[in-house]
């Protein structure tokens, strides 16, 4: 039974953990998708973002999807806001679906809750539908995605406790009762001849102890 909690277990958490990395797609354009070129603005609470670029494409099992260079990507403050900081110094993690692929280019970190206009310049390259994208961070998926898979992990250790604490107080099964002894021919054929009168009971006993 341990075993099988176990093999549960560990299922679940590497289900918890792929569905939420591959779930990654649907956060990535979370709060918000510009088409390039364009503008926008965006409600952000404080925190860090991730910046992707996406184009409407399918991507192989072995194929790399590569951004442009040259993306151009201006963020201010509306209303007073303050400008957040956009870092596009490096590409991260590549996501996508059986239509559209995206990877992230870099990280918008803001510090207040408000509206932000983001301007996006036109494509460097042609491609299908470019669009720039913002949302969780592939950090931050990861991270959730490890605590799902944690949390599973915490659930089959006390599902295994749990196991073992019913095991500990169940008691023990009583052994089964001894198979009755064979019967004795003769001394059923003396108990016969005493039913039907061929013997008194004295000479029942008596035969009997001769047996």
């Amino acid at each position: 039974m341990i075993k099988g909690v176990l093999i549960l277990g560990g299922i679940a958490t590497f289900a918890a953990f792929l569905i939420t990395v591959l779930m990654g797609i649907g956060t990535a354009d979370r709060d918000g998708r510009i088409v390039m070129p364009g503008e926008r603005a965006l409600t952000l609470d404080a925190g860090k973002y991730g910046v992707y670029y996406e184009e409407a494409v399918e991507t192989g099992e072995n194929e790399t999807f590569e951004p442009p260079a040259g993306i151009h990507i201006r963020v201010r403050g509306i209303g007073g806001a303050p400008d957040p900081e956009l870092d596009l110094g490096g590409l991260g993690s590549q996501i996508g679906t059986d239509n559209r692929t995206a990877e992230e280019i870099g990280t918008l970190q803001v510090s207040e809750d408000g509206r932000y206009g983001m301007v996006v310049g036109p494509p460097p390259r042609a491609g299908a539908r470019p669009t720039i994208t913002v949302g969780e961070s592939s950090v931050d998926s990861l991270l959730r995605g490890l605590k799902r898979a944690g949390l599973a992990l915490l659930l089959t250790g006390v599902a295994v406790v749990v196991v073992l604490a019913i095991r500990k107080v169940r008691p023990p099964e009583a052994p089964a009762p001894p198979a009755p002894a064979p019967a004795d021919p003769d001394l059923e054929r003396l108990a016969e001849l005493q039913r039907q009168g061929a013997i008194t009971p004295a000479e029942f006993e008596r035969l009997r102890s001769q047996l």
